[in-house]
């Protein structure tokens, strides 16, 4: 078995078929799907996300197996394998293609402008170049944008808040990422802060346990895998909404008339674990306004 084959397998497994309207097409149809996850097991960000989209696409009555075909690319961080991997994808000439962050869709755009594209986890897919408007996207490509930016100052409030002490922040990022950049200039208009790349959650949470850093995160499960904070959109309940893009466009939407969608609940989790283990006390208030509370 392939390493890559183990996330689909773990997604697949927790959901049981559920009857649905697809059931009744009997031509099975190809879904290509890229992702910079790297795919093994132990890579919560990948496995949930995939777990995901796999369960949304039951829900709608898609089955992989039965009546489409998935194929999966975990090209992990690297922008070369990444291009590899879209240029496989395209020339399978899926029915569709759901890539994940503004790098995979920038690959995929450069091998077609007719393959129809679902996406998700991009900021400002207009600034970059990637969408006519959100209203009204145009092109092969339409998704679910994450504008982070707005929110951003949001962290630095919360790491003063739980950590007083705090003077000087550190932004971790993809320097060569201009929504990256546009976020960090809207952290600075507040305090440096911290945002970081999910292949590397581990690390980066060991770092800061180590040197005893409070750091703040953009999604809800870095505070889930040891984080102190993290305040951000549900980014797995994004990738049902991917399902219902593809859902739409397997019958016979063109994305180019679909538009993208935007985050409208953001949700706050704490780790009182991790919290402890950096000497911090955790006020009341944050407390009172976590969404979750990891004990």
């Amino acid at each position: 078995m392939r390493r890559r084959d183990l996330v689909v397998l773990a997604g697949a497994a927790l959901v049981s078929p559920r009857p649905g309207r697809a059931q009744q097409t009997e031509r099975v149809r190809r879904i290509g799907y890229l992702t910079p996850a790297t795919g093994a097991p132990d890579n919560i960000f990948g496995v949930l996300q995939t777990r995901a989209l796999v369960e949304g696409l039951r829900e709608l009555g898609w089955a992989d197996g039965r009546n489409i075909a998935i194929e999966h690319r975990f090209a992990g961080d690297a922008r070369e394998r990444i291009r590899a991997n879209a240029k496989e994808l395209v020339a399978l000439n899926p029915d569709v293609i759901m890539g994940v962050g503004g790098p995979v869709l920038a690959a995929l755009l450069a091998e077609t402008r007719t393959i129809p594209i679902v996406f998700s986890n991009v900021n400002d897919p207009v600034g970059g170049g990637f969408v006519a408007s959100l209203a009204r996207p145009g092109g092969n490509a339409t998704g679910v944008a994450v504008s982070e930016a707005p929110i951003a100052g949001k962290w630095v409030e919360l790491l003063k808040e739980i950590a007083p002490g705090v003077t000087r922040v550190m932004v971790l990022m993809e320097a060569d990422a201009r929504p990256q950049k546009l976020l960090a200039d809207t952290v600075a208009a507040a305090a440096p802060q911290n945002t970081i790349i999910a292949n590397n959650m581990e690390r980066v949470h060991a770092l800061a346990a180590r040197y005893r850093l409070p750091a703040v995160y953009s999604y809800p499960i870095y505070a889930k895998t040891g984080g102190l904070l993290s305040y951000g959109a549900d980014n797995f309940a994004l990738f049902h909404e991917v399902a219902r893009y593809i859902d739409q466009i397997l019958r016979g939407a063109k994305p180019g008339d679909l538009p993208v969608q935007q985050p409208t609940r953001f949700l706050l989790a704490v780790n009182l674990k991790t919290a402890k283990a950096l000497g911090l006390s955790v006020s009341q208030s944050i407390l009172a306004r976590a969404d979750e509370v990891i004990e």
